[in-house]
């Protein structure tokens, strides 16, 4: 291996520790910047990287991003997932998000006992959207 080959390997091993040392917050951040100035798929790969590093608001950002196909094909059983990572962190959001899977059955089979489950969730941390969710949904089974 000549000398040249060598610096080769060590910038690129270098670029690869930058990477992995980025923190779910500078990933979040960068992916927010991409999304503003329109490059969808580029914010997607920030969101992805950001989400498997367990940064709650990436997780519910990225499972967006599955439900509404933005820098991705459309999958709602990957939103399902990621929402549900956010909400088990305590993301209100992605409590309510989830709710709305179950609600509807999108990428989820159909379950308004889950729905109630995830809106309760969402409407203790003071989400209105889900407290209005919560009663009608609380009406409708009871009548």
């Amino acid at each position: 291996m000549n000398i040249k080959m060598i610096f080769v390997c060590l910038f690129f091993l270098c670029l690869g520790m930058v990477s992995c040392s980025q923190s779910g917050e500078s990933l979040f951040k960068k992916a927010q910047q991409y999304g503003r100035n329109g490059n969808t798929e580029k914010a997607f790969q920030y969101y992805k990287q950001s989400a498997e590093k367990g940064y709650a608001e990436a997780q519910f950002r990225l499972a967006l991003m599955y439900t509404d196909g933005k820098g991705v094909k459309r999958d709602y059983g990957e939103s399902v997932k990621w929402f549900r990572k956010a909400a088990e962190q305590g993301d209100a959001d992605a409590q309510h998000s989830l709710g709305i899977a179950y609600y509807a059955g999108r990428g989820v089979k159909q379950n308004y006992g889950e729905a109630m489950n995830w809106f309760r969730k969402a409407a203790e941390q003071g989400d209105e959207n889900a407290k209005l969710k919560l009663e009608i949904l609380y009406r409708l089974l009871l009548y």
